[in-house]
C-alpha cells in the first residue's frame, strides 16, 4: 500500500481532530493546549509542508502471492530498506529509519494492537521543505531533530497521519482476506 499525503495549513475543525486524537494517546493536555493554542495563533504549521509516501507489505504467503513472484527479494528489501526515513531538502536527517530506530513507536503500536503492521514491513519516506523547516532544529552530531515544540507537533501530525492511514489499510486488508477466502473455496469446489 502506498499513500502520499500533503499537509500545508490545518487548523479549526483539524484541530478538534488532533486534540481527540492525542487525548486517547494520553498526551498531557495542559501541554497539548499549549502546543495548539501556539499552532493555531500562526495559522500555520511550523515547519511548513511535508509529503509523507508510506509503503506497508505483509509478508504471509498468500499475500505475497498476490504481489510478487519473488517473496525472497521482497524480504530482502524489507530487511535492508525497513523504517521511515526523513529528508530535510536532498539531506537525509539521520538515524530517523535505521534498522533499530523506530522513532514513531509503530512497534510498540503492533505489541497494543496485532493488526498494526511492524516497523520491519514499512518502508516510508518523509519529505520536508528545507527552508521552511527551520524550526525543526538539527542536532549538533546531525543524528536526528533537538526535541522541541515543532518536532513534538511533528512527530504527533505522523502519529495522526499513520493512525488513519492504519484504519484505512485495516479496512482494504479485511476486504482482501473476505475476497482472498471466496477464490480460494471456489478453487477448492473446481478441483
Amino acid at each position: 500500500m502506498k499513500i502520499p499525503i500533503c499537509l500545508k495549513k490545518c487548523k479549526g475543525k483539524h484541530q478538534n481532530i488532533f486534540t481527540e486524537g492525542a487525548r486517547k494517546k494520553e498526551y498531557p493536555n495542559d501541554v497539548l493546549e499549549k502546543l495548539l493554542l501556539e499552532f493555531d495563533e500562526t495559522d500555520t504549521i511550523p515547519f511548513g509542508s511535508l509529503l509523507f509516501e508510506l509503503n506497508t507489505f505483509d509478508l504471509d504467503s498468500d499475500s505475497l502471492r498476490d504481489y510478487t513472484n519473488e517473496p525472497q527479494l521482497i524480504r530482502k528489501i524489507l530487511k535492508e530498506n525497513s523504517g521511515i526515513k526523513v529528508y530535510k531538502g536532498d539531506m537525509r536527517v539521520f538515524d530517523y529509519g535505521e534498522k533499530g530506530s523506530d522513532w514513531l513507536g509503530i512497534d510498540l503500536k503492533r505489541v497494543q494492537d496485532p493488526s498494526w503492521f511492524s516497523n520491519n514491513l514499512v518502508i516510508g519516506y518523509v519529505y520536508l521543505d528545507s527552508e521552511k523547516s527551520s524550526p525543526l532544529v538539527e542536532k549538533t552530531n546531525r543524528e536526528g531533530f533537538v526535541e522541541n515544540k515543532p518536532f513534538v507537533l511533528f512527530k504527533y501530525l505522523l502519529d495522526y497521519i499513520l493512525t488513519q492511514f492504519q484504519s484505512e489499510r485495516r479496512k482494504d486488508r479485511d476486504r482482501w482476506y473476505r475476497l482472498n477466502k471466496k477464490e480460494t473455496k471456489l478453487l477448492l469446489m473446481i478441483k
